[in-house]
This record gives C-alpha cells, sequence and structure tokens, in this order.
C-alpha cells in the first residue's frame, strides 16, 4: 500500500498576541496542536482509491460505542 508522504497538522486556533522582535512588535497567532490518528486504510479493490482516513481530536463519552 503506497501513502503519499504529505506534511500537515490539524490546529485550533487559541489567541492572537504579540512577540518583540528587533525592536519591533509582530502579530503571531497561538494554536493548538490536536490529537491525530490512522483510523483507517481506504483501498483500490474495496473503495476504488487508496487513502489513510485520519481521525482528528479526543473521542467524548457521548459518541464513544457501549
Amino acid at each position: 500500500m503506497y501513502i503519499m508522504n504529505k506534511g500537515g497538522l490539524m490546529v485550533t486556533k487559541k489567541e492572537m498576541t504579540k512577540v518583540w522582535v528587533e525592536d519591533k512588535f509582530l502579530p503571531v497567532t497561538l494554536v493548538k496542536v490536536l490529537p491525530q490518528e490512522i483510523v483507517r486504510y481506504k483501498d483500490t479493490s474495496k473503495d476504488g482509491y487508496t487513502a489513510a482516513v485520519i481521525g482528528v481530536g479526543k473521542k467524548t463519552a457521548k459518541k464513544t460505542k457501549k
């Protein structure tokens, strides 16, 4: 199975702030990196294409199967 190696992160925006760099304030965005996990692989024999399904964030107790 071939999975393309693309970089990337899933994040949520926390806040805007500023930092002092070389006698200037620069605006910056603070982000939180979310937990990520590959939850399923799709392949051409079943799905017609190749892909990895990525789960992002935490699963709540309400959405968990008993």
